[in-house]
């Protein structure tokens, strides 16, 4: 049975803070958690609290695995553990009067990283490289500045930008008006998905590389080898229509929670599965036709 361990995080230390849990969980599942506001004893002074707000959830091993701004979340519990971070910040400190402080976020650690997650910025003169600050003077800035996000940090791929409060988002950019003040503006990066390989494609993806090397080698293929190819090719169209009807419930299902790195690998999975069954079916016409010569 899956186990669902749930733990609360505070901006950017990572320290953990009360409330959490640890529950075995059916597979197949479905988990609702929430991050209320917490109030946590203050150490230095007795009988006086700190108050820490929610940010952002990060979720790995679920079906719906990934960002969450929403404080309350659906988890979809699948065969493997799960494990969801609410991240919280301490309420108190006053933002920045204008300016976009950015930070770099490992959805694969579930930690904030200490590189700068800024590409460039436009006009250039709005950041001095090697600080994550970002400034939106309009003395400096007077049509306010664009931000883009390094593409790669560490290995781990750009996914999105959240940010409190304030700016607009286009992929990897953020924009931030004049004048504005945000105190976060918080980089997300994963793992890359890569090319993935359904397990029910494995078998024949193997077996049609391995005919493929023999017919290089053979100038006139045998009447077996005509016989595997068809016999592969036909498998490999069942089982293509089973995994695109799959690929498809699951996308339709998860589309609205999905991350650009979900995405992203998902859409490969698809066109692999496309390439594949296209060039089996070149090989079978080629073959065909050096036969009926």
């Amino acid at each position: 049975m899956p186990v669902l361990t749930v733990q609360n995080k505070q901006f950017t230390s990572g320290d953990l803070l009360p409330g959490g849990h640890t529950t075995p969980v059916p597979g197949n599942a479905f988990a609702q958690e929430s991050a209320p506001l917490l109030a946590v004893p203050d150490p230095v002074n007795p009988g006086q609290y700190d108050n820490y707000k929610f940010l952002f959830w990060n979720v790995s091993g679920a079906s719906n695995s990934g960002i969450h701004s929403t404080d309350t979340i659906t988890i979809q519990i699948g065969t493997s553990n799960v494990s969801a971070t609410a991240w919280y910040v301490k309420i108190g400190s006053n933002g920045p009067a204008t300016g976009v402080w950015t930070y770099a976020f490992s959805e694969t650690q579930d930690a904030f990283l200490t590189d700068i997650p800024i590409a460039s910025v436009n006009p250039a003169a709005a950041w001095t490289p090697g600080s994550n600050k970002v400034e939106t003077d309009s003395s400096v800035a007077p049509s306010g500045v664009d931000i883009f996000a390094e593409n790669n940090i560490s290995g781990e791929e750009f996914d999105l930008w959240l940010t409190f409060s304030g700016g607009t988002i286009t992929g990897n950019k953020l924009h931030a008006v004049p004048n504005t003040g945000i105190w976060a503006a918080i980089a997300h990066y994963a793992e890359p998905e890569g090319e993935i390989i359904p397990g029910p494609f494995v078998e024949v993806w193997e077996e049609m590389q391995e005919i493929r090397d023999r017919l290089i080698l053979v100038a006139d293929p045998g009447p077996d080898d005509i016989w595997r190819i068809q016999k592969l090719l036909d498998k490999a169209q069942v089982e293509e229509t089973i995994g695109m009807e799959d690929e498809l419930t699951q996308v339709v299902s998860k589309l609205d929670r999905m991350t650009q790195v979900q995405m992203r690998g998902s859409l490969a999975a698809i066109k692999a599965q496309q390439v594949r069954l296209a060039a089996a079916e070149q090989m079978l016409e080629e073959k065909l036709r050096k036969m009926g010569k």
